[in-house]
């Protein structure tokens, strides 16, 4: 016990110098859309958004957000009511954002291509009093049971539409920012087998802006503010992309197509002169195979998170000379990240050091701290912790913790990551895996037990096991199920397509019996070492294109056979996969393959009468 406590005392000691250097997240420093405000005041024509052929100043933002606050207070919202906002990546869909917090509202981003269950959850789960969305896609926001506030583009001035008896009255001022009035609510994959929405406060997202401005953009020399927004709007990466409007900057949207085609993105880096981009390694290693590595070598600043970067790219993107280049961590818990190194700092993969004002802690079981270069649960504590769960049960609530520390009066929260990792000799930590069954899939956070809680609601399953399968390049999440004899895959594929988002569906095996190790539970190591079943009618080499093309498909995909229908996705394939599949046709057709031909067109047959038509 002494032990521990003398490592504690030390490591807090360690920190103490960090913990000075900034100040409390909720102190004079304004919050991200008051910053907004004061930049839309002094440079009022400065560009602000590009996307979808418009450029939005910083006045149309400032008027249509102003407007679309004031349409809020008069429909009844109150300082942290939930207002959910159903809309693709767009200008319309940050002025929303800033109209709900400048109303002192609560944003609750909703993927319209969600299922409807995983969506009428969230919207109950959080109890969301509106929803902010287009006409497009009013039938989809009025099946969800709440008032709609429909807005659209007139020229580059929001306009809203709201039904009848929906407005209570006239507002007068907008509420006072808060720094502990809550910003954001964001559902992520949740051990229950529903997903579980976090909570963040307004002064957390302050100190992850802090953070990013001093470490990785103020360094910058003659930074213009090119900024491309990349990230999904359900993820908390959203956010560090969002508070670039805080400092002046201009952000790029760019569309779902080019989001996932490496060509594309390269030509809109290219084009549009891009200095920053926030990406996963999936997606930047999806660039480098399909050889844009000059593309990003342009950029000014990369920044990578949402899952780890394995070794060759990270020795790629460290041989980079005018691209500051850094790896970040953290949790959605934690306010999109909370520590990061710049790989020019480290010869193979770390996550690094805590931002200044947080604390990082390896811990073991009893929550007493690990020595250095022995493996323990990262565990955090600063201003940067989320204020908690919506509606937590047992699990969620043991995540937030109070910890006894010692020189303290005070117990300090922490919040428990579930991440394992070791502090190395240079003071960085490695990141070594997680102590539970939560993976990362194309940068999303997955609990293996919703996948696996959704595929026991699936009629005519009736047993199954869920795992990640791992190789040098990629992971696959893959799903083993004992099924009734008379049910299909294709039944299976499609029930789960209508509870989970298509990111959780896993590659599918039938398997006549799941294996059982000797701690009773599933033996997932058999279970990878088995091949996933491909249906009853494998595809005839019929023609010297089509076999080629088949043997590219068996080879990416890593399977014995390819029937006709099946399709790209349900073989294991995400973005990653759809570049280097992309690439090896090429070469085996001559032909100039796009790689949205395979989003296009997923299924082997269609993929092969598509590219034929190719020129």
């Amino acid at each position: 016990m002494e032990h521990a406590q003398r490592g504690l005392r030390e490591l807090m000691e360690r920190n103490e110098d960090r913990m000075k250097q900034v100040p409390d997240a909720g102190g004079s420093h304004q919050l991200l859309h008051e910053g907004f405000v004061g930049i839309a005041h002094r440079h009022p024509g400065r560009p602000a958004v590009v996307g979808g052929g418009t450029e939005f100043t910083y006045a149309e933002l400032d008027e249509g957000s102003h407007a679309l606050a004031h349409t809020l207070l008069a429909a009844g919202v109150r300082p942290e009511m939930p207002v959910a906002v159903l809309l693709p990546r767009s200008a319309e869909l940050l002025t929303c954002l800033l109209g709900i917090w400048r109303a002192g509202g609560a944003y609750v981003p909703l993927d319209p291509r969600a299922p409807l269950d995983r969506l009428l959850h969230m919207v109950e789960d959080s109890e969301i009093f509106a929803v902010l969305t287009t006409a497009h896609l009013r039938p989809l926001a009025e099946s969800l049971g709440r008032t709609i506030i429909e807005v659209g583009l007139d020229g580059n001035t929001l306009q809203t539409v709201t039904s009848p008896g929906d407005v209570a009255g006239t507002t007068g001022l907008l509420p006072q920012p808060d720094s502990s009035r809550l910003a954001y609510v964001l559902f992520t994959s949740g051990t229950t087998g529903r997903p579980k929405g976090v909570r963040v406060e307004h002064g957390s997202l302050t100190a992850m802006a802090q953070a990013h401005e001093n470490h990785l953009y103020a360094p910058l020399r003659s930074f213009q503010g090119r900024v491309a927004l990349n990230n999904p709007a359900t993820t908390d990466a959203f956010f560090s992309e969002f508070a670039h409007l805080s400092y002046g900057r201009t952000l790029y949207v760019l569309d779902e197509d080019t989001r996932r085609d490496p060509d594309r993105l390269a030509a809109f880096l290219d084009r549009h002169d891009i200095e920053a981009l926030d990406a996963t390694p999936t997606q930047v290693r999806a660039l480098l195979i399909a050889g844009h590595l000059e593309a990003v070598g342009r950029l000014r600043c990369l920044v990578l998170g949402g899952e780890p970067v394995d070794a060759r790219t990270w020795s790629t993107l460290r041989a980079l000379s005018q691209t500051a280049v850094y790896n970040l961590y953290g949790p959605t818990e934690c306010t999109v990240d909370v520590m990061g190194a710049a790989l020019s700092d480290s010869e193979s993969p770390v996550i690094g050091r805590p931002w200044p004002g947080t604390e990082v802690l390896l811990l073991d079981s009893a929550l007493q701290p690990v020595p250095d270069g022995a493996s323990g649960e990262i565990c955090v504590s600063g201003p940067q912790l989320a204020r908690g769960y919506v509606r937590p049960g047992p699990a969620e609530e043991a995540r937030f913790t109070q910890l006894n520390l010692p020189g303290r009066t005070q117990a300090v929260r922490i919040y428990r990551t579930g991440d394992l990792a070791r502090r190395n000799s240079q003071g960085m930590l490695d990141l070594l895996g997680r102590a539970d069954d939560q993976v990362k899939v194309r940068g999303y956070r997955v609990e293996l037990a919703e996948v696996e809680a959704a595929l026991r609601k699936c009629s005519g399953v009736l047993d199954t096991a869920v795992a990640l399968q791992q190789s040098q390049a990629s992971s696959t999440l893959m799903a083993w199920v004992v099924t009734s004899a008379t049910t299909e895959l294709d039944q299976v594929r499609r029930q789960l397509s209508s509870l989970l988002p298509d990111y959780m569906v896993p590659v599918l095996a039938v398997v006549p019996r799941i294996p059982m190790a000797v701690t009773g539970k599933a033996d997932v190591k058999a279970l990878l070492a088995l091949s996933p079943a491909q249906g009853p009618c494998p595809l005839s080499s019929s023609t010297d294109v089509r076999a080629g093309l088949l043997n590219v498909w068996k080879v990416v995909l890593d399977v014995p056979e390819v029937a006709p229908q099946d399709t790209f996705f349900d073989l294991g394939g995400d973005s990653l996969k759809a570049t280097q599949m992309t690439m090896r046709c090429r070469q085996e057709t001559g032909k100039r393959i796009p790689v949205r031909l395979i989003f296009d067109h997923p299924a082997f047959a269609d993929y092969c009468l598509a590219v034929s038509r190719l020129g």
